[in-house]
């Protein structure tokens, strides 16, 4: 009888090269993490800076088309008196509401604005206090949450009566909202619609929530804004909630920009003057009572309208009618594919690279690799992209 023959064992050349190349696949997984990582701090930022200049350009077109005439001044719901949410105005807030915003009654004319389809433009927020400059879209789904802050369905547009809620990322996409808790007491948010109106808010606390806390987003009776973000920062363990009321309304003949336009109220919550420079926001200090308050257990409670306000669907012509706040946990089985799609083809370019070059020597050989790896690099970033919709809107 035959004995079966053994197969060869491998030499030690050929234990040393199965080690190597074990040894450069490791390396490789390991560059690869490096590099998404790398785009999530770097790359998302380039996405969401160039939604961005998208976003400027369809607002200065709204705008230009805008032919509805200037609201009159806030509704009178805005009085901090009807407000029966967590974290009320403050009394330097309250006396700034009471001298600069007459009351509107039922016969204030508010532009008769449409709500955009998810993804649209909105608003241009301001926040001087913490330098951020952005256009917010309609919508919080991950798709909406890359391009810029997020108005939340379901909720009022500025300036309207009731709860309005923004959202926006804390880390990645350009991070708008990486310094909200910065905020302090009296500094002053500008929401300018595509009518061109400016809805200025003053901040009056801030405190931290459960993510699956939506009663933040409870209606109110007055004129108020939240903005929420995920807490704390590169995390998505809880959520961090700035509340701001209406404090006035600026006509669209004045011009919003950073530089132009007060930081915080002034002493006393009085409105700055013309010739007054702005009051620059030091931050939220110690043990003061702009710090962070005890978190609601419930959320904000829903009450009943009181007797003689003005109803809500009296000042907004056109509300939103899509479906309540909530944010999206992920893509979808649409993302899944594109991100092992491009992820395999970015890996056959790469064996083919590793293939081709192991029949070169020296600098053949590393210029075959260095360009193969410049070219991988493309798929690479498409799988990138397509990966960084898997994760937690709230990121």
């Amino acid at each position: 009888m035959h004995k079966q023959a053994r197969p060869p064992r491998l030499g030690p050349a050929g234990r040393q090269k199965v080690v190597r190349e074990v040894g450069l696949g490791l390396m490789t997984a390991g560059c690869v993490v490096l590099l998404f990582v790398l785009f999530e701090l770097v790359g998302t930022n380039i996405l969401e800076q160039r939604s961005q200049a998208q976003l400027a350009r369809r607002f200065r077109s709204a705008l230009a088309q805008t032919t509805q005439p200037a609201p009159a001044k806030p509704p009178a719901a805005q009085h901090p008196r009807a407000s029966t949410t967590p974290g009320s105005s403050p009394r330097h807030v309250r006396k700034a509401i009471s001298r600069k915003s007459a009351p509107a009654g039922r016969h204030a004319v508010h532009p008769a604005l449409l709500v955009p389809p998810p993804g649209g433009v909105l608003d241009r927020l301001l926040i001087p206090a913490i330098g951020i400059e952005r256009y917010v879209v309609q919508g919080v789904n991950e798709t909406d949450l890359q391009m810029g802050p997020g108005h939340y369905p379901g909720t009022p547009l500025p300036g309207r009566v009731g709860n309005v809620g923004i959202a926006g990322h804390r880390t990645t996409f350009g991070a708008p909202f990486f310094r909200l808790n910065e905020l302090a007491r009296g500094d002053l948010v500008y929401l300018t619609d595509t009518s061109g109106t400016t809805w200025v808010y003053g901040i009056t606390n801030q405190w931290v929530v459960s993510p699956s806390d939506v009663g933040v987003l409870a209606p109110t009776h007055g004129a108020e804004l939240t903005l929420t973000t995920c807490n704390p920062r590169f995390e998505a363990t809880s959520r961090l909630i700035v509340r701001a009321v209406l404090v006035r309304a600026l006509r669209r003949a004045v011009a919003i920009s950073l530089a132009s336009v007060p930081t915080r109220l002034g002493p006393h919550g009085r409105w700055p003057g013309r010739g007054q420079a702005p009051a620059k926001s030091a931050g939220p200090a110690a043990g003061s009572s702009a710090s962070v308050p005890a978190p609601p257990t419930t959320g904000a409670p829903r009450t009943a309208p009181t007797a003689g306000a003005p109803s809500p669907a009296a000042h907004s012509p056109v509300v939103s009618t899509e479906p309540g706040p909530a944010l999206s946990a992920g893509g979808g089985a649409g993302d899944w594919l594109e991100a092992f799609g491009w992820g395999a083809l970015a890996l056959a370019g790469w064996v083919a690279t590793r293939l081709g070059a192991a029949r070169q020597h020296r600098y053949r050989k590393l210029g075959l690799l260095s360009g193969g790896a410049v070219i991988c690099l493309v798929p690479l970033w498409f799988c990138f992209e397509s990966a960084v919709r898997l994760l937690p809107a709230n990121f």
